[in-house]
């Protein structure tokens, strides 16, 4: 029932893992089932922000809260059908120039980063990595701020000591256990989960007034978007659906539809069940005092019933920590890896592979017999280089061409400046000149990059013990729209419209959302509306 991790977007369904994807057409040996493949789309979309739910729909009534969440539910898969078209026909591409050009070196991009690059062109990976850090960091404050909240409750605790304890402890067990004592924790997590929700919905759901199901206030649905877009969050998990069916355009769709469909139902169930169940007379009765108030169903449900009340803290309590469990993971594989990016990306040879690849590169130059070995030294940097970089690469790439151009140093003058520049080559590998900066990938401590990841949201959930549905708000606001509601229809016109990278009709292009044109503007013109409609209330109360 928790989330799962959400991987960083740079490694999402890497060709590494076990989904398939055959060079050709459609299948592999390892395709998934639809059905196996819609279960890790209902798994990946169950987080922590059902918790939030009922606090941010009361004030609209079960009745629009229905309807608008049944709606957030269709927008999440038609943006998550955008980005599996934009998915299959970029590595339908890729595979097709692999085919004519009979080289497979190049593995096709398979993760939101490595697409947004290829279409967008290097701001593409900004416009990604800004919203990706900002949701991880944004959920991580608000799991903190939440588990301090229960847990103080347990134990009697001050809410920062408690907060404390839970980010020390399940982060510190996170950093101990091993890959298989962290998914054996996850799975007892999950586990009270799934019999507290039920235990909770049997609670409840016994109390049900059905009159309060109908109520509806539909202008208090807009502040509840963010949260209801943040509880429909899976497309992460698309690059490794669409690997996994083969790149089959239709058990895509179904599989993203049947795993779209067990969360919509269990929301509207837990928004049922709470809403529905408060007590008359209660404040949930007035929409206006309880946004007001600030008031929490849960917190009603709790106060009137004491078996729901445990049910609900062990519920969030779970939820929370599953969450907790899998962002923590996901963002400090992503910090390590930009690290470890950022301080390769000057050169990354090895002393002797770089002198042998200005060898090259020198041999390049004058086209003398030189060159031949500056063939031999683009491939002694290409096998010894850390990390491949332009600066090493293209030396070598010259002296290969160097080589083809072997009859132009058998004048007397070529040979005089080959002697000149072997020479020089000589000196530079004996040190007596300059070499270019050897730099080799930077590698942070583990310990490092965990305080990197927890330090800063344990910092703000402590002067702001009471962030949960704030953080939570700033992360659909801000992260969740911007990288899964405004960013796939932008990716799918580029791609359709008014990229060179594009797929060309020729190759067989999938349009897995009708509408044309009218539809992308449609689906990026929502998510912007409720960025720019957020943003202005945020402002706003800044200005106050």
């Amino acid at each position: 029932m928790g989330r799962k991790p959400m991987q960083a977007p740079h490694t999402v369904g890497s060709s590494n893992s076990s989904s398939s994807s055959s060079s050709g057409g459609g299948g592999g040996a390892n395709e998934s089932s639809v059905a196996g493949c819609a279960l890790l789309v209902a798994g990946t979309t169950v987080g922590a922000g059902v918790l939030a739910l009922p606090a941010v729909t009361a004030p609209a009534g079960f009745g629009a809260t229905a309807v608008a969440l049944s709606a957030g539910s269709c927008y999440s898969i038609v943006t998550g059908l955008l980005l599996a078209e934009v998915t299959i026909n970029m590595i339908s591409s890729r595979n097709a120039d692999a085919a004519e050009s009979s080289s497979s070196s190049e593995q096709p991009p398979t993760s939101l980063t490595s697409i947004a690059v290829a279409l967008i062109g290097g701001g593409g990976a900004v416009a990604v990595a800004v919203p990706y850090l900002f949701l991880h960091y944004s959920m991580l404050v608000a799991y903190i701020a939440k588990a301090g909240d229960v847990l103080g409750d347990w134990t009697g605790l001050p809410v920062a000591p408690a907060a404390l304890l839970f980010t020390c402890g399940l982060g510190g067990a996170v950093y101990v256990l091993p890959d298989g004592g962290v998914d054996r924790l996850n799975g007892a997590l999950v586990a009270m989960v799934g019999a507290s929700f039920l235990g909770l919905l049997a609670v409840a759901g016994s109390d049900i007034d059905p009159a309060r199901l109908g109520t509806a206030h539909w202008g208090a649905v807009v502040p509840a978007l963010p949260i209801i877009a943040l509880s429909f969050v899976y497309q992460n998990v698309v690059p490794v659906v669409v690997q996994r069916l083969g790149r089959d355009p239709a058990k895509v769709t179904s599989a993203i539809v049947l795993g779209m469909a067990g969360p919509l139902i269990m929301f509207l169930l837990w928004d049922g069940a709470v809403i529905g169940s408060a007590p008359s007379g209660s404040y949930i009765d007035d929409a206006s005092a309880l946004a007001a108030a600030g008031g929490d169903p849960l917190q009603a449900l709790r106060d009137n019933d004491p078996v729901a009340g445990l049910l609900i803290e062990v519920f969030a309590m779970g939820a929370v920590a599953t969450s907790f469990l899998g962002f923590v993971l996901s963002i400090t594989e992503y910090l390590g890896d930009m690290a470890a990016t950022a301080g390769g990306s000057a050169t990354c040879a090895t002393p002797e592979a770089t002198a042998d690849a200005t060898t090259g590169a020198t041999g390049a130059t004058t086209g003398t017999t030189t060159g031949a070995a500056g063939g031999a030294g683009a491939a002694a940097a290409t096998t010894a280089t850390v990390a491949t970089v332009a600066t090493v690469a293209t030396p070598g790439a010259t002296g290969a061409t160097g080589a083809t151009s072997f009859a132009a140093g058998t004048t007397p003058e070529g040979r005089v400046a080959a002697e000149a520049e072997a020479q020089q080559g000589a000196r530079q590998r004996n040190g007596h000149e300059a070499r270019p900066p050897i730099a080799a990938p930077l590698v942070v401590p583990r310990f490092a990059l965990y305080a990197a990841v927890l330090l800063p949201p344990l910092c703000i959930a402590l002067v702001n013990p009471g962030a949960f549905l704030g953080a939570l708000e700033y992360a659909g606001t801000y992260g969740v729209l911007s990288l899964f509601g405004v960013l796939p229809p932008v990716l799918a016109w580029l791609q359709r419209y008014g990229s060179s990278d594009g797929v060309p009709p020729a190759a067989g292009r999938v349009e897995m959302v009708p509408g044309g044109r009218p539809m992308l503007v449609a689906v990026g013109a929502c998510g912007a509306a409720v960025i720019a409609n957020q943003a202005h209330i945020h402002l706003t109360q800044l200005a106050v």
